[in-house]
This record gives structure tokens, sequence and C-alpha cells, in this order.
């Protein structure tokens, strides 16, 4: 079944897995980040951390409203690491600046 609620055109529904992204130096990708266990029921926030690059936080959304563009902030915060809120989903954007291969991990201690 679907994943993710009116899905925004562009972006992969791939959950799980080793996924490796090949982008050129100079693109600009949009990555949408969720905590929702594919519905809501989240249990706890999850830290997301990018190597080697920042990423521009555009959005952070509850889980039920609308991927909409419109509302992306024109002014975005620029983090390595972003805590994704139970039941909702982050929008950031990474532009390919620093050659090399890197990766995203989700932090969380106990």
């Amino acid at each position: 079944g679907e994943l993710f609620p009116n899905y925004p055109v562009g972006f992969s529904s791939v959950t799980t897995g080793v996924n490796a992204l090949s982008v050129q130096y100079g693109d600009v990708i949009r990555i949408l980040l969720r905590c929702d266990k594919s519905g809501p029921g989240c249990a706890m926030p999850h830290p997301m951390h990018l190597h080697g690059n920042k990423m521009a936080i555009l959005g952070m959304y509850k889980f039920d409203e609308p991927y909409d563009e419109s509302k992306f902030t024109s002014n975005p915060l620029y983090r390595d690491t972003i805590t994704i809120p139970t039941d909702a989903y982050v929008v950031v954007q990474i532009a390919a600046t620093n050659p090399g291969e890197f990766s995203t991990r989700h932090t969380i201690c106990r």
C-alpha cells in the first residue's frame, strides 16, 4: 500500500535497506525525512545526521499536514543534524558541493 498520504512527486518511498543516492557536483536535492511508522504512532523523536554536508531545513510538518512547497521557509536554518518529531515529517534540501561519499544516520541513545 501507499506509505505516505499524497507522497510528493519525485520523492522515493523506499524506507528500508541500504540506499545510495548518486548526485553530480552542484546538484540540489530535496529529502523528505519522516517519523511516522507508516502512519501515526512513531514512539519517539528521531535525530538524523548527515555527514559531510549541511541540510537546509525547509519545513517541518505533522503527519496529517499535506506537502505544500508554498509553506517552505524562505530563510532556512542549516544543520548537519535534525530531530524529526513524532508523527511528523521534515523536508530538507542539500547542495552537492562537497565531493565524496557521505552517509546519513539516525541515532537514538537508550
